[in-house]
């Protein structure tokens, strides 16, 4: 099950900016070889809905990538003014388990 942690002042800065929030993985590659699949926030919808769940909470809706379904994740803010920028908890798994835009 799919637990998500939105953080306050997260929420705040989520609704400001029109509400929406995309939880999705990015291919990183490693710097002596490898593949990872890291976990991102943004402050949009994605790209390829149809590829999400959307769910609705504290006034946001939020989208979900099938990779990241069963995992528990935070959302939280970092920074100040026009520099904040969204952070998320989640696991980190390696690329060759999931398929991903990059």
């Amino acid at each position: 099950m799919t637990t998500i942690a939105i953080t306050p002042a997260a929420q705040r800065w989520l609704m400001d900016q029109g509400g929406m929030l995309t939880l999705r993985t990015s291919i990183r590659n490693g710097c002596c070889g490898g593949r990872a699949a890291v976990p991102v926030a943004e402050a949009r919808s994605p790209d390829e809905p149809l590829q999400y769940r959307s769910h609705h909470m504290d006034g946001l809706r939020v989208w979900v990538a099938a990779e990241l379904e069963d995992e528990e994740m935070k959302v939280d803010i970092d920074g100040f003014g026009p520099w904040c920028r969204l952070c998320l908890e989640a696991g980190i798994r390696p690329a060759a388990d999931v398929t991903t835009e990059t």
